[in-house]
């Protein structure tokens, strides 16, 4: 069982993206499993990669830069709870077995 990450905006959910794939691709792309629409994403920004229990979150060479919990990353292994952060998006992971808090 895979995790998934949560969309918020305003401070409030907004779209749930259950990561069923070993891979799924962040950005603007038609071809991405959580597609951005805002010009600050790359159209194939980030990917999250599944392993066992494990979710990796990998940038794949974008323009700004994908941050976790406000450290811009290369790679890294995503703990229940991590903030993403993508253009002006905000997104937080959340592993099979828990449930995050919205930041503020």
């Amino acid at each position: 069982m895979y995790g998934k990450i949560v969309l918020v905006v305003d401070g409030k959910a907004k779209r749930e993206y259950l990561l069923t794939a070993n891979t799924a691709v962040i950005g603007r792309g038609r071809e991405c499993n959580v597609r951005l629409k805002d010009l600050a994403a790359s159209s194939r920004h980030a990917a999250i990669i599944s392993v066992r229990r494990d979710s990796i979150i990998e940038d794949l060479g974008s323009t700004n830069g994908t941050y976790v919990n406000g450290t811009a990353i290369s790679k890294r292994v995503l703990s229940d709870g991590d903030v993403i952060e993508i253009g002006s998006n905000t997104m937080v992971y959340q592993s099979a077995n828990q449930t995050p808090e919205i930041p503020d």
